[in-house]
């Protein structure tokens, strides 16, 4: 009991699912941003190496000249563009996790967007190209953002913000 009288409720001990969505956002991240890094580093290599693919060592050969150089700029610039967004994403979602560890509904709403947001931004890289180190990282990626929403909403995360609001209050 303090001074006046009024005793302060014990805080509430976090729940599993909100720990879990925590670790979740933060993991999408960190394979998001590995992911999207790559992507960034190899772009040219990685056009280069789907034209070879899809019209053989002859047409490889016309991406020399200054035609062919500035066709891949432009292929690459696309790629680097899509890890770029892919890496602003990352980076916002574990600065908004830091926000929902306490369980508030808008933080949850947000996390839940951006990670949305950030699968669909994988998605669209993988669907086209990518460097083959980074395929696995992505589809986990998107994986764990489905699990980390599931998460972020269980019941339970509810009752312990309206918890932590009334002990804190």
């Amino acid at each position: 009991m303090t001074m006046s009288g009024s005793r302060r409720a014990a805080a509430p001990a976090r729940p599993f699912t909100l720990t879990a969505g925590f670790y979740g956002a933060i993991a999408y991240a960190v394979l998001s941003l590995v992911g999207a890094l790559l992507l960034i580093v190899q772009a040219k290599d990685v056009v280069k190496a789907a034209v070879t693919e899809a019209a053989g060592s002859s047409a490889a050969d016309l991406l020399d000249g200054a035609l062919g150089q500035s066709l891949l700029d432009e292929a690459s610039g696309k790629l680097v563009t899509r890890g770029a967004l892919a890496a602003i994403v990352a980076v916002a979602v574990a600065g908004i996790a830091l926000l929902a560890r306490n369980g508030g509904l808008g933080a949850r709403i947000s996390l839940a967007v951006l990670l949305l947001v950030g699968a669909g931004v994988v998605f669209i890289a993988v669907r086209d190209e990518v460097p083959a180190i980074s395929k696995p990282l992505d589809f986990a990626a998107m994986v764990v953002a489905v699990v980390t929403i599931v998460f972020l909403f269980a019941p339970a995360n509810g009752r312990y913000a309206k918890e932590r609001k009334v002990a804190t209050a």
